[in-house]
């Protein structure tokens, strides 16, 4: 945990996430899993990096913080129960209206499903690590240097590393500061938003 303190505790949450997502790559790439559904997952991930970390005011008369709307993709994910049978594209439509949530197209439940065929219990699992450190700070203020987000990532790099897995190069991710100069106190610890996708081996083909 030290190193990881030592090298990351710098690096906002948003840069985390990313190299998390890179991890995710990288096991892609190595088990030979790619295609539209799976292109259609990392644009979603990938997202987290550029939605803007403010407030904004909702219908009905409350705020939310626009970065919270990430945390939808957890019904997306290859761990999901409603892309395994019996489940159905009604039954995820019928569970996001339910939350008031987001629902996608038929196609795109049908081209994430018939990615999820593909995938590993090793990839699922990563999914999983992703989520949990863009998730884990979403309803808190980020204090320190958000131990829970490093302790977290420790755990994806241990797990990659156990797989013999490559770890992607930390060096791009370090100009994204946790506690940049100037910066809001909303964005504090999420960093400035930036283009992810640039970093991604499948979306820029």
């Amino acid at each position: 945990m030290q190193m990881i303190e030592k090298v990351f505790k710098k690096i906002s949450i948003r840069g985390r996430v990313a190299f998390g997502i890179c991890c995710l790559e990288n096991a892609m790439e190595k088990y030979k899993v790619s295609g539209q559904g799976w292109n259609l997952l990392l644009e979603k991930l990938w997202s987290f990096a550029s939605l803007p970390a403010i407030f904004i005011p909702t219908d009905l008369g409350g705020i939310e913080f626009v970065l919270e709307k990430w945390a939808d993709i957890n019904d997306f994910m290859p761990y999901s129960k409603f892309f395994q049978a019996p489940y159905t594209y009604v039954d995820l439509c019928e569970y996001l209206m339910l939350y008031n949530k987001k629902i996608i197209d038929e196609k795109e439940y049908d081209l994430l499903r018939e990615a999820y065929r593909d995938t590993n219990d090793i990839i699922t699992r990563i999914c999983f690590f992703i989520v949990d450190i863009g998730m884990c700070e979403l309803w808190s203020t980020p204090d320190g240097y958000s131990a829970t987000t490093l302790e977290k990532l420790q755990e994806l790099i241990d797990f990659v590393t156990k797989n013999n897995l490559p770890l992607p190069d930390i060096e791009p991710f370090k100009q994204y500061e946790y506690d940049p100069k100037e910066i809001d106190d909303d964005s504090r610890g999420w960093g400035y938003s930036f283009d992810g996708k640039q970093y991604s081996k499948f979306l820029n083909m």
